[in-house]
């Protein structure tokens, strides 16, 4: 976790949590991103619940942002083929591992 992100994730936690105070947190998160052994006991129970969520948003936030640029590539697929361009298509497919190629293609 980067400090911006330390940063954001403190006042978050003030803004909707608040079971510690944003020193507590701060230093929490701190200790945390070095990858401490952390006591989560008492107030840092609700702390690191939170951070749990935060990494949960933040990794689905991941996954749409990955699923937005697939849809995108997915379209402008459409695009290629419905002009029987292929160049494009053919150069990505190049990169990927022929295992997941065969697996792609159906059996008949």
């Amino acid at each position: 976790m980067s400090p911006l992100e330390q940063a954001a994730f403190v006042k978050a936690y003030g803004n909707n949590v608040a079971a510690a105070s944003d020193e507590d947190v701060a230093e929490f998160v701190r200790r945390y991103a070095q990858g401490e052994d952390l006591d989560y006991s008492s107030d840092y129970t609700t702390i690191m619940d939170a951070i749990c969520m935060w990494n949960d948003g933040i990794r689905f936030a991941r996954e749409q942002a990955n699923k937005s640029i697939i849809d995108k590539a997915i379209d402008q697929m459409k695009i290629d083929i419905n002009r029987g361009d292929y160049t494009a298509i053919a150069e990505l497919l190049a990169m990927v591992d022929e295992k997941y190629l065969h697996g792609y293609i159906s059996e008949e």
